[in-house]
């Protein structure tokens, strides 16, 4: 599995984020780092923590999120992968949990976020997938709802992501959404989601 982190300016938080992600690189896991343009010392950071095992990805020009995703799509040379936010920690065993989903067949694995305040580490919020959508018809409330998960709730198999067109350049802010539904969609019925997908409680 590939971990994709896409930053931009992210000096904050980012040697944070990339120190989550080492004992899963330690497993085998592959770590790139997409820089979006930054212009503080966000890259440096993400180096001083991971030295060589991390991978700078560019992403195209003029930037945004959109194309730094792709560029992320295009570095990945595993079978799967999954993104992690700049300002995100990675839980250990997560490599292991959501590969063993995809291993046996699935398309995107899909798990819950725990947030927390971030000055004093109190727990706020999970997170996590609607019970709904694993039941008959419970796919197409994701149109009702708009409950599609995010980014860094998701893990995927390469080659689904690529055939449905990765990214989109022109969509800002819904690229994630619009690419996870071009991916469905691909698969001829929008009901291919409860099979393609496996959420992890």
């Amino acid at each position: 599995m590939t971990i994709l982190i896409a930053a931009r300016n992210a000096s904050a938080t980012i040697a944070r984020a990339v120190s989550s992600c080492l004992k899963e690189e330690a497993q085998g896991a592959r770590l790139v780092l997409i820089d979006d343009h930054s212009t503080d010392d966000t890259v440096a950071r993400a180096r001083a923590v991971a030295g060589r095992r991390l991978q700078v990805v560019p992403a195209g020009d003029p930037g945004g999120i959109a194309m730094a995703r792709q560029a992320g799509l295009d570095a990945v040379e595993t079978e799967f992968a999954a993104w992690l936010d700049a300002d995100d920690e990675w839980v250990p065993g997560r490599m292991a949990r959501l590969g063993a989903m995809l291993r046996k067949g699935y398309d995107v694995a899909v798990e819950a976020i725990d947030l927390f305040d971030g000055p004093s580490g109190a727990p706020l919020l999970r997170l996590t997938a609607p019970a709904f959508l694993r039941r008959p018809g419970g796919s197409v409330r994701l149109f009702e709802r708009n409950l599609l998960p995010g980014d860094t709730q998701v893990a995927f198999r390469l080659s689904e992501f690529r055939e449905a067109g990765g990214y989109d350049p022109a969509i800002g802010g819904p690229e994630s959404f619009d690419l996870l539904l071009r991916a469905f969609a691909n698969r001829g019925e929008i009901q291919a989601l409860i099979p393609v997908v496996e959420f992890i409680q």
